[in-house]
């Protein structure tokens, strides 16, 4: 195993993903007595999964609500929202394909026919959909479902693309050059690297702009499990509203990342303001913010390259803490006592 576990490979993880022939066709498939239609114009898409794999929601919403106008559904629960019919389309998402929600909300599309797309490496989503006969596309292997990332996401994209084949260039092309910046990610890594001892054993809050929120989130998801430690993400600029107020007191132990996204601030210079001023009132209240300025092709580049950064940095907190990253141990009871 790498000293990065997997990151190395997120580039050949990718372009396995995206350059895979898809058995995922747009027609009409028969359900016990009942259609469920691929070949419609869907309103919008559902993205379900959990923890490692629900992540690709967060980054499908970043990324292609500046593209799409139909809205794309993040589902982290046990049940679709009440709205969700047969004019959605749903992704179904889990590495192993037995993660319990997603699979309660795949059977809730058979029950009401709503067309759905398994995506896993395996387990009962699998085993449904070849039950039914409905599409289903095979991930790439990883050490951790959270570690298997790329290929969640862009064998994702590779699906999407084929229902929206007026977007489909712009989103094979955009998930191309994200894969370059992903490389690019792991060969610049090194510039971060001292960040680690700074946030070891810290409290540490991330401000990050609506657009790239998914790189917020995914740091504190890898925060939690990689380095077994809190991280609070607060958005920007919602978080002027609330969370900015807290930081009037000074905290101990606490460590501020400000994310910086080239991509977001030209598309609107209200993000490049209001991420200086939070900047400026944190340091005014005695605080040392970090900024951390994201780099990529496009925003999915982007996107990715701070998830990839963010996540290798995370192994390194890890390291210095003395904490094993790959060990799940608190999440493995948890579902000891649900199942």
């Amino acid at each position: 195993m790498s000293e990065y576990i997997d990151y190395p490979r997120w580039p050949q993880l990718a372009r396995e993903a995206l350059r895979q022939q898809l058995d995922v066709k747009r027609d009409k498939y028969n359900v016990n007595g009942r259609v469920l239609d691929y070949s419609r114009d869907f309103v919008g898409y559902v993205v379900t999964g959990m923890g490692g794999s629900g992540i690709v929601g967060d980054i499908l919403l970043d990324y292609l609500s500046i593209m799409l106008r139909k809205p794309i559904i993040v589902v982290k629960d046990l049940e679709l929202p009440p709205y969700i019919d047969e004019r959605y389309l749903v992704l179904s998402i889990s590495y192993s394909g037995n993660t319990a929600e997603t699979v309660s909300c795949y059977l809730e599309c058979i029950d009401k026919s709503i067309p759905v797309v398994a995506i896993s490496t395996g387990g009962k989503l699998r085993d449904l959909a070849e039950k039914y006969g409905l599409p289903y596309v095979p991930v790439p292997r990883a050490t951790a479902p959270r570690y298997a990332l790329p290929g969640l996401l862009y064998s994702t994209l590779n699906v999407l693309s084929l229902f929206e084949p007026s977007y489909r260039d712009r989103i094979i092309r955009d998930s191309i050059s994200s894969i370059d910046d992903i490389e690019r990610a792991v060969r610049e890594y090194t510039c971060i690297r001292d960040l680690a001892l700074r946030l070891s054993n810290k409290h540490v809050v991330v401000f990050v702009p609506r657009p790239v929120l998914s790189i917020g989130l995914r740091f504190k998801n890898d925060m939690n499990e990689n380095a077994k430690q809190l991280v609070t993400v607060c958005m920007l600029p919602e978080s002027e509203h609330n969370d900015i107020a807290a930081f009037v007191r000074k905290h101990r132990d606490v460590e501020i990342l400000i994310v910086r996204s080239s991509v977001t601030e030209n598309l609107n210079l209200g993000y490049r303001k209001h991420a200086d001023a939070v900047k400026k009132v944190l340091e005014e209240y005695g605080y040392n913010p970090i900024e951390y300025k994201v780099s990529g092709s496009s925003l999915l580049g982007e996107i990715m390259y701070g998830i990839t950064q963010l996540g290798m940095l995370t192994i390194d907190v890890a390291r210095s803490l003395e904490i094993d990253p790959v060990s799940i141990e608190a999440i493995d009871r948890v579902k000891k006592y649900v199942s």
